[in-house]
């Protein structure tokens, strides 16, 4: 975040800077303001109590393989480029 804002000083990159710190709060910032929303409202954040509670278990092991599968993915790519 810093180095964008960096970025922004500079003229020669400022619409590239300005470009990556929109993204990076689109990415970032507004999925939290999403999910604050979401926990908020307590209809939602009950619903979303009874899926974990019925699906905690299968989503912590998926969510487990699909960091090992990325770990892998990254090391291969980095060792391979």
């Amino acid at each position: 975040y810093l180095a964008t804002v960096g970025l922004l000083g500079i003229e020669e990159t400022f619409w590239s800077g300005l470009l990556y710190l929109l993204w990076y709060n689109l990415m970032f910032v507004l999925p939290l303001i999403l999910l604050f929303i979401f926990a908020y409202n307590l209809t939602a954040a009950r619903t979303i109590s009874h899926i974990v509670g019925a699906f905690g278990t299968k989503a912590r092991y998926v969510s487990c393989a699909a960091m090992i599968i990325i770990g892998v993915l990254l090391l291969t790519w980095l060792m391979f480029r």
